[in-house]
């Protein structure tokens, strides 16, 4: 829901308490580096590792950023952000570059204002990723670096589902124990994300919910939220909420968490994204999906190292279901990665499932460049109109398009 966008740019992990005492609802809390905050749930280390495959170790600088953020009366976060440097990278502007970061954990039973209406049930762990900058200025042609974060939250944080926004790709695992030391109470993790570019809305538009068919920018401020177990949305997932993982990425304003349609047997992922980019060309969409194998048999009875084939399909405003022009599946270690590219945007659902099939899966030992590429079966052609309303425009795009109720066919 868009009642989790984050404001600003940045790099967003939390802290995560303790276990709270019983009726005690934890607080919104920021999260410092692991060298100034030990303890909690922290960032241990960030690496960035560059297009040709240097791996750089950002350093934590002496900078501060105050910020209070104020969700509801009883829910307000009051942080003092830390920002890294990455000595030596290799930007369009010159060499060297810093990043920001605002780490806080939204724990369970705290009310969110920050959009109306207010809403609650909510659990989730926020990385807001910001891009390097040079003299305080980024430039999208310096894309292309991933970031390397390890972080640790309390064993009591089940990472159930995750989306991310201006994210081509994220990738999650379990630390070793050569890069965190283990401490009893706490899972380490190791993230790898990469930054795309994105289409966006300016923000009082997204305050708003006044969204336009026009981008006001194009973007390189990601995010990524990892759902918590016990949070309202994935109460759709039934048993299966108490495993990890579906996650959940693309070059989209914001995506909706995952949820489980009984009826289609499907996942659901609602979509929010202008239909042009801001200099008035297509806005193209990308989208990538993983399931871990256990999620899978959970949620489809299929076993996902052997025969897969997967259906995906994006259901737009105007009530048409259209197949995707271009997407693609694969086995890469525990993960099942479906890969959607070539539609265009109108905020659509994007549904897909996996079921058993004739086509092998990749070993799950293949490595990330191993794939079975799946063709889509059903493509229909996908026409575009105009619609108007006053003064209102909306780009409407399916196999049969038809104006949302109130507006006319533009001649």
């Amino acid at each position: 829901m868009l009642a989790r966008i984050a404001i600003a740019v940045a790099l967003v992990v939390t802290q995560l308490a303790s276990v709270p005492t019983a009726n005690a609802v934890e607080p919104l809390t920021p999260i410092l580096s692991c060298s100034t905050n030990p303890g909690f749930a922290c960032i241990e280390k960030i690496n960035v590792i560059t297009v040709d495959g240097e791996k750089i170790s950002a350093r934590l600088t002496e900078t501060r950023i105050p910020e209070i953020r104020t969700y509801a009366p009883s829910s307000v976060l009051n942080a003092s952000w830390q920002t890294y440097e990455v000595p030596g990278i290799k930007l369009v502007a010159g060499k060297g570059g810093k990043f920001l970061i605002r780490p806080f954990y939204f724990p369970v039973g705290n009310l969110d204002c920050f959009y109306n209406p207010c809403v609650s049930g909510g659990e989730y762990v926020e990385f807001a990723i910001a891009p390097i900058t040079f003299d305080g200025v980024s430039n999208l042609k310096d894309l292309g670096y991933t970031y390397e974060i390890f972080f640790r939250v309390p064993d009591n944080f089940l990472m159930t589902a995750s989306l991310g926004r201006g994210m081509r790709t994220l990738d999650i695992s379990k630390a070793s124990g050569n890069d965190m030391a283990p401490i009893s109470g706490f899972k380490n993790y190791r993230m790898r994300i990469e930054p795309m570019a994105y289409s966006s809305f300016a923000l009082n538009e997204a305050l708003n919910g006044k969204l336009v068919e026009r981008a006001s920018e194009e973007s390189d401020n990601g995010a990524i939220w990892f759902t918590g177990s016990r949070d309202s949305n994935v109460t759709s997932l039934g048993e299966c909420k108490n495993l990890e993982l579906i996650n959940v990425t693309g070059n989209v304003f914001y995506l909706n968490t995952p949820k489980w349609n009984p009826v289609t047997k499907s996942i659901e992922v609602g979509t929010t994204a202008p239909h042009f980019k801001s200099d008035g060309s297509l806005n193209s969409g990308y989208f990538q999906a993983k399931v871990t194998t256990e999620m899978g048999k959970c949620l489809w009875g299929v076993d996902l190292t052997k025969a897969v084939e997967a259906n995906i399909s994006l259901n737009y405003e105007s009530g048409e279901k259209v197949q995707v022009e271009t997407w693609s599946g694969k086995l890469v270690g525990n993960e099942y990665v479906l890969t959607a590219s070539g539609f265009h945007f109108s905020s659509p659902k994007i549904s897909f499932k996996l079921i058993e099939g004739s086509k092998p899966a990749a070993s799950p030992s293949a490595t990330a460049t191993s794939e079975a590429t799946l063709a889509p079966t059903g493509v229909k052609v996908i026409k575009a109109i105009t619609c108007v309303k006053g003064k209102l425009i909306k780009k409407v795009r399916a196999v049969s398009p038809k104006c949302p109720v109130g507006y006319k066919k533009k001649i």
